[in-house]
């Protein structure tokens, strides 16, 4: 009868365990909408460039903080960022600090309390790489055109 009674009990905590195990947990957010400089773009296919504005917007367990970890192609630390979530599940996170060009990705977590959901990859983004003009070269091809310019007014005057 104990016998029987202790393999009732095994099987019964070894069905319930993980219904309870689950209660516990915290779900990893979501991400539900990606904005550059205020345009939706689709979340499979985000590219910007180093002067743009990301705002990022989801869900997560009312009351709690988004952990953002920000990972570039050139380092193994993150950028580390955190949004408070509302009483409706909601959370928003703007990114605004100039990225190097490349590949990027973030990840992000639930903390609620002492629970903290499992670490989960919500985007992956390509900063473009910026050409950059210096002023030094930009005012040097704007001195070479006037001179090609004054010479080809020289050769006309001449020829007239």
């Amino acid at each position: 009868m104990l016998k029987k009674f202790s393999t009732i009990l095994l099987v019964g905590l070894f069905l319930l365990f993980p219904i309870l195990a689950k209660a516990e947990k915290v779900d990893p957010p979501n991400l539900v909408e990606v904005r550059i400089d205020d345009q939706f773009v689709d979340k499979k296919s985000v590219e910007l460039s180093s002067d743009q504005t990301m705002n990022l917007i989801g869900t997560a367990k009312p009351e709690s903080e988004v952990y953002l970890y920000i990972y570039d192609n050139e380092s193994a630390e993150p950028l580390l960022a955190k949004s408070p979530v509302d009483k409706d599940g909601n959370w928003q996170y703007v990114l605004n600090q100039a990225l190097s060009s490349g590949q990027h990705r973030i990840e992000a977590e639930t903390h609620s309390g002492q629970d903290i959901s499992a670490k989960v990859e919500i985007l992956s983004f390509t900063v473009k790489e910026e050409k950059v003009i210096s002023t030094t070269l930009y005012y040097a091809g704007g001195a070479v055109l006037l001179f090609i310019i004054l010479i080809a007014l020289y050769i006309y005057k001449r020829r007239t």
